[in-house]
């Protein structure tokens, strides 16, 4: 998944299961090993977490869906692992932008081993521009290499 602007980019990698091992546990067989890159003018960075599981991928894919045909109705997502979040930032009554959060294992190296990595770092992505269909598509296409396992 990709969301970019002129002077900023995220993008969001499946690299595979947290526990390939694991085919029957409720979460821990879902739990996905996520790349972030990162570039924004502060700082850039690149990290891999377990920070999503399958069925969380998919809803966010969802959002993005939604936002992209014009319902703003969920303003924020959030998942088992706080790690990312995802929101809409609302100005002067409008719907902006995308907000991407990054805290714990994914906040910036300048904020690791600090307090402030649990406040996180964030960068809004204007709506103007975005390829947001291209970006739920995206992540559908890597879930489709590692589907929900187990019953959840």
């Amino acid at each position: 998944m990709l969301l970019k602007t002129n002077d900023m980019q995220f993008r969001l990698t499946i690299i595979g299961y947290s526990n390939p091992e694991m085919e029957t546990e409720e979460y821990d067989s879902n739990f996905l090993r996520i790349l972030v890159d990162v570039q924004h003018p502060k700082e850039s960075w690149s990290t891999i977490d377990s920070s999503l599981l399958t069925y969380e991928v998919a809803e966010l894919a969802s959002w993005i869906d939604a936002i992209a045909s014009g319902d703003y109705g969920e303003m924020e997502l959030e998942f088992i692992e706080p790690n990312l979040r995802f929101s809409l930032v609302p100005e002067k009554g409008r719907i902006q932008g995308i907000r991407v959060s990054f805290s714990y294992e994914t906040a910036p190296p300048s904020l690791q081993g600090t307090e402030d990595a649990y406040e996180g770092f964030a960068v809004d992505f204007p709506l103007a521009g975005l390829d947001l269909p291209s970006a739920a598509q995206s992540l559908r296409s890597q879930l489709g290499k590692f589907p929900q396992r187990a019953d959840c």
